[in-house]
């Protein structure tokens, strides 16, 4: 019996066997469905790249990872095959996009399930045309505006770019130390044009540009005397069209040493200007004051923030010890703008003239000392001889450091100016801030500056209980400087007879440096900082969402009316219609053919149409073979007859409509007469003069230009 039942028994223990063997190949291969990896937080990002890594049991095979990243419809994959990997960058990204990202292990045709999301927005890059990052050539209070922006903007991972001229390694190292992407003009020599002037000839200067075009979704200018604002424009228009423009304004025209035709010139080009911004941010209340009446006469007023720059921890944190009053006093005035010994003798006179009285006052009991940081070393010796026949006093000493940093101590030197003085001064009636009286304010230095100051008005508006101590008494713009000066020196002598007096001022500078270092972290200077981001991160949000950004024109909105090549520079006239018949522009202008008055006016100062573009507003590309032929154009445009003669060929008394205005900007004007300078009588602009126009000229963008419609890029 039992012999009979040992083959049963083997028999079924086979069949529980190829059972369990079945049922384990199916459980081994569910086992290999892969296992999601686990994302990491992202942290390191920039306008066109992110960096992702994960982590995963390594005792789990897999065959391989998927990234998918996508943003608004758009989705994308990232294959890696190196199964030991663990990070990988994502390239070729569009910059400011919010990407959503997951991540797959795959197994053969199996895959895993998505892994936790993470998302985060690519950089967006930011440009700021000018011609250095350290102050090389003296503006200081340019660079601690520039650094508190670069500063703010990196906050919330903006990617800074800024064109810069012969940079020191050093220079070059604290950039990249900073985050700063240098963009480096060639070098070409002999060099003949200014820094405007070669930042207007972008091409040949800055051929590297055309590069950023996919990274850089904001260009940012500062307005200046010599027209930077305009190079800015010109680099904006011409290789970034599509790129949000921002204007700092720092200067108010009117307060400028300039000759009345002058300061309106200044006035008009701002205004022009800033009829293109997507905002623009004046520095301090004085200023943005000033530019908020100005801006209601425009049509089309930009936002418009007020920005008050940030003070660095290297001057907040000086351990300043108050001199005592022994036998010398010494007073200090910073001067970083003025370039010729006339500018810096009107600008220093009533420092000098004060300072002359103080010393007077004290003879020989005390020495009176007037030290001035910033004039070039070219001019400092004898305006310091003038200053010192100014100010009328046997018993004064005057002496000029120059500032020309070359090793980036430029602050330390500041720094170290500020612990040796008694008393810091300013008494310009005519300052649009006052970053020097913020660096001595911040650095707890005893420090005087006029009521008429963008400072002084910050003070007041914000911290009212210093206004006494720091401000001298309200005075008029049309004070004269000896009234000024005797006012200052009153203030002067209040604060240093007596020692005890000269101990509560310097109490209560040290008051007021603490309530600026409040003012950084949650007062009014950090509510600018917030306003700032606030409006550049809405800048970047309605551009993603299609509101903020410049139509394409299509082939048929584009007309090239002449296909031949010529000789000379384009000019382009902006022409706006308002209320036009049919909700369009007027049919009949298909091309230049179409507008006979303007062409008679063209050929009568030797010039022809090039090309109509019927985008808005209304482009008309105008080719100006002779300099008399460019300022022929201009002097119509400034006269109005211009207007006139386009609007009669626009609008005809039979058409419903106002053609209301017709614009050159005043940089084509410039880049124009520049240009035809290099093309006809040579210079050093890399082809010895020799080159064609095509080579030369290129007033307009490349990516309008080459849009396929007939007569190609005509420059």
């Amino acid at each position: 019996m039992h012999t009979s039942a040992l083959p049963l028994f083997c028999i079924l223990l086979c069949c529980i066997n190829m059972i369990s063997t079945e049922d384990v190949s199916a459980d081994s291969g569910s086992s290999k469905v892969p296992v999601p990896p686990v994302l990491d937080d992202i942290t390191k990002y920039n306008s066109t790249s992110i960096f992702v890594s994960w982590s995963m049991d390594e005792n789990i095979a897999v065959d391989r990872f998927e990234i998918l990243y996508s943003f608004g419809s758009t989705n994308k994959t990232s294959q890696v095959n190196d199964t030991d990997a663990r990070n990988v960058t994502l390239t070729g990204l569009v910059p400011g996009e919010l990407y959503d990202i997951y991540i797959i292990s795959a197994i053969g045709d199996q895959v895993s399930a998505k892994s936790n999301n993470v998302s985060q927005r690519t950089s967006t890059g930011v440009l700021i045309v000018g011609t250095e990052w350290w102050p090389k050539y003296g503006d200081i209070p340019g660079y601690i505006i520039k650094k508190s922006l670069v500063k703010i903007l990196q906050s919330q991972k903006y990617e800074v770019y800024m064109t810069v001229f012969d940079p020191s390694e050093a220079e070059k190292i604290d950039a990249q130390q900073h985050g700063i992407h240098l963009i480096e003009a060639q070098k070409i020599t002999p060099e003949k044009l200014s820094f405007t002037e070669r930042l207007l000839r972008h091409k040949f200067y800055f051929p590297n540009l055309e590069h950023y075009r996919n990274v850089t979704f904001i260009i940012v200018g500062f307005v200046t005397v010599d027209g930077m604002a305009g190079a800015a424009r010109s680099i904006h228009d011409e290789v970034f069209p599509h790129a949000h423009f921002v204007f700092i304004l720092s200067y108010i025209p009117e307060e400028l040493d300039q000759e009345p035709s002058k300061v309106q010139e200044l006035e008009y080009e701002i205004m022009e200007y800033v009829e293109k911004a997507t905002f623009t941010i004046s520095i301090g209340p004085k200023v943005h004051s000033h530019f908020t009446t100005k801006f209601n006469a425009l049509e089309n007023k930009p936002e418009h923030i007020e920005y008050l720059p940030a003070v660095y921890d290297e001057i907040l944190n000086i351990n300043m010890t108050n001199l005592r009053i022994t036998d010398q006093i010494n007073l200090l005035t910073f001067d970083f703008s003025s370039t010729t010994v006339d500018q810096c003798t009107k600008k220093l006179e009533t420092i000098a003239l004060a300072s002359g009285k103080v010393a007077n006052y004290f003879t020989n009991r005390i020495k009176t000392n007037l030290k001035i940081r910033g004039l070039p070393e070219q001019i400092g010796k004898e305006c310091q001889e003038k200053l010192l026949h100014l100010s009328a006093s046997p018993y004064l000493s005057i002496v000029n450091y120059p500032s020309s940093p070359t090793t980036g101590n430029f602050l330390s030197t500041i720094t170290r100016d500020f612990k040796q003085c008694h008393l810091h001064l300013t008494a310009s009636k005519t300052e649009p801030f006052g970053v020097a009286s913020l660096l001595a304010s911040a650095a707890g230095v005893p420090s005087l500056s006029t009521g008429l100051s963008g400072f002084a008005q910050f003070i007041k508006r914000n911290l009212t209980y210093y206004y006494d101590t720091v401000i001298i008494k309200e005075l008029g713009i049309n004070q004269n400087n000896d009234e000024l000066a005797e006012t200052l020196k009153n203030k002067c002598i209040e604060t240093l007879v007596e020692p005890i007096l000269y101990e509560t001022f310097s109490k209560k500078t040290k008051g007021l440096q603490k309530e600026l270092k409040k003012s950084m972290e949650n007062g009014a200077i950090n509510k600018s900082y917030n306003t700032l981001l606030y409006v550049f991160n809405e800048v970047i949000s309605k551009s993603k969402q299609g509101n903020a950004t410049t139509k394409e024109p299509t082939e048929s909105e584009n007309k090239h009316n002449s296909t031949n090549a010529f000789t000379g520079v384009l000019i382009q006239i902006d022409v706006k219609v308002t209320k036009p018949a049919n909700n369009g522009t007027p049919s009949m202008l298909e091309s230049c053919e179409n507008l006979r008055s303007f062409n008679k006016l063209l050929e009568a100062i030797g010039s022809r149409c090039q090309r109509v573009k019927r985008n808005s507003p209304l482009a008309i590309s105008v080719s100006c073979p002779t300099m008399q032929s460019v300022e022929g154009l201009w002097d119509s445009y400034k006269s109005d007859f211009l207007l006139q003669v386009i609007c009669l060929d626009v609008l005809p008394k039979d058409r419903d409509g106002i053609c209301d205005k017709v614009i050159i900007e005043t940089w084509r004007y410039r880049k124009a007469k520049l240009e035809l300078n290099y093309l006809y009588e040579g210079g050093n602009n890399g082809n010895n003069g020799n080159g064609s126009v095509r080579d030369i000229v290129n007033t307009e963008p490349d990516n309008e230009a080459d849009n396929g419609s007939n007569g190609g890029n005509q420059t």
